[in-house]
């Protein structure tokens, strides 16, 4: 079972990580980058399933396949609210409101739809990356798209920080002797 976990984390990559090295390196318009990050997302979906899978085993010491249906009926439900949002709601959202649109509302929209998807996901049992990304997805289709990633980089840049620093504090120096 060990090495099943193991292989597991490792097959895990971080599209986060990736999607920003992409950034900085100015390749994420290339045909290369655009396979690799929906080879990402299949692979983030596809780690769902497989971490609902083998926490199902693990505690059980057996196949639950009516916890994995479950699973695969909340994933399904949670890809049909994004499709329906991103395609229907969002958009006509912002182009209803594109007259009212100044800089401050565009950051005020896309910040909460971006943390009600994170706590969807969370309520759904999902990972709370995984709303978060989505809603992401969501955003880059509208029209706005490209000034509400301008008007959102510092805040990114400053979750970035914090999230690397979080993890940089985990590391016990006494373990590295």
């Amino acid at each position: 079972m060990d090495d099943v976990f193991l292989g597991v984390i490792l097959s895990i990559s971080s599209t986060t990580i990736i999607l920003k090295t992409f950034d900085e390196l100015d390749v994420k318009t290339l045909k290369f980058a655009g396979i690799s990050i929906d080879s990402l997302i299949v692979q983030d979906i596809v780690a769902i399933l497989m971490m609902v899978l083998l926490s199902t085993i693990a505690l059980s010491q057996q196949f639950l396949g009516s916890e994995l249906l479950l699973s695969v009926f909340k994933l399904l439900f949670f890809l049909t609210i994004w499709f329906v949002c991103g395609i229907f709601f969002i958009p006509t959202l912002l182009k209803k409101a594109k007259n009212m649109l100044t800089d401050e509302m565009l950051l005020i929209i896309s910040l909460p739809l971006c943390l009600m998807m994170v706590v969807l996901a969370a309520n759904i049992g999902f990972s709370p990356v995984v709303g978060a990304f989505i809603m992401g997805f969501i955003i880059a289709e509208t029209a706005p798209a490209e000034h509400i990633a301008h008007l959102v980089r510092p805040v990114k840049d400053l979750f970035g920080a914090v999230f690397f620093v979080s993890v940089g504090m985990l590391i016990n120096p006494e373990t590295l002797y």
